[in-house]
């Protein structure tokens, strides 16, 4: 068996200045990569996609309603909301039992520390989320609806206890940020979904 790869689209995307914050361009990334889909299937000519598969930077993340609309589109690692959050948590949970906890040293771009600045400066939207989503996994609910979390993205985001391998609510809760919002878990290569036509129509 052998596998090739070929390039169908490549396109630049910036960080933007949207309300208040650095943000990714995401209705840009989000148009481009419906755009590659219709070269691709114009490149097939007729024959069969097999499957598609979401890649992307694991610590961003967007948050959708309990409708899957979403409310909070994702900022950047580069945002500055997170200046200061690691000594905020020191203060709480020691570095040495974060590590023991998810595996990672602790750092201003997580998952963790973007939630913990949002937990004080941004609640109200928190409190509105259903469900959250990493960058792939963003792409993944755009393209078939289904809101779930991929185990290797999930395992990163120093959310995740990688002793009894799940979410790590407890963790959470010790630094009042809210956990109501964590999806699902995949953990294995499958198939979740269908693409929709208006994911193909880009619409």
């Amino acid at each position: 068996c052998k596998i090739e790869t070929r390039e169908i689209h490549r396109f630049s995307h910036d960080i933007v200045h949207e309300d208040g914050f650095l943000k990714w361009d995401w209705p840009r990334i989000k148009r481009e990569v419906f755009r590659g889909l219709e070269k691709t299937f114009a490149e097939l000519n007729g024959e069969k996609l097999s499957s598609i598969s979401c890649d992307s930077w694991a610590q961003d993340f967007g948050l959708l309603d309990k409708n899957g609309t979403l409310i909070f589109s994702p900022v950047s690692y580069r945002d500055t909301r997170t200046n200061g959050v690691p000594d905020k948590i020191k203060k709480i949970v020691t570095p040495e039992s974060l590590l023991k906890r998810n595996g990672a040293a602790l750092s201003p771009i997580t998952s963790l520390c973007q939630l913990k600045a949002m937990s004080v400066k941004n609640p109200e939207i928190l409190e509105n989320a259903s469900s959250l989503l990493h960058i792939a996994d963003l792409l993944n609910f755009e393209l078939c609806g289904v809101a779930a979390s991929n185990w290797t993205s999930a395992t990163v985001s120093q959310l995740w206890n990688i002793q009894n391998d799940k979410w790590d609510f407890e963790l959470l809760e010790k630094l009042d940020i809210p956990s109501h919002f964590l999806p699902k878990v995949l953990r294995e290569p499958q198939k979740i979904g269908v693409v929709s036509d208006g994911a193909l129509r880009g619409t």
